[in-house]
């Protein structure tokens, strides 16, 4: 499936950022279990949270994000639980909780 609402430039921003999160670019070489690392979290197949999915933003103490699910019972991407997803909409990156939630995934390096 497409997404309709992404112009030339944000795919090619999109495929961008995904080729230096698969490369390990942003992968801590500090982390003991490499599983536990960026480019192994990273949905290798959805890549990005689709449009139709965004829904409300909440501000979490701390400064990071939490969005939730435009419609819980219409999900339009294939998300997999505890995965990580780039937003181009904020140019973030958000892990899937499957309970209908994406929080926000900080990468100390991570420059979006």
């Amino acid at each position: 499936r497409i997404d309709e609402d992404i112009s030339v430039d944000v795919a090619n921003e999109i495929s961008t950022i995904v080729q230096r999160i698969l490369d390990g670019e942003f992968d801590d070489p500090d982390t003991e279990d490499k599983k536990d690392q960026l480019s192994k979290r990273f949905d290798a197949n959805q890549y990005y949270i689709e449009s139709d999915d965004i829904g409300a933003r909440q501000e979490n103490v701390g400064g990071d994000s939490t969005i939730k699910l435009q419609n819980p019972d219409n999900i339009t991407g294939n998300y997999i639980h505890d995965s990580v997803y780039y937003n181009p909409q904020d140019q973030k990156l958000y892990r899937y909780n499957s309970k209908g939630y994406f929080i926000e995934y900080v990468v100390d390096n991570f420059g979006g």
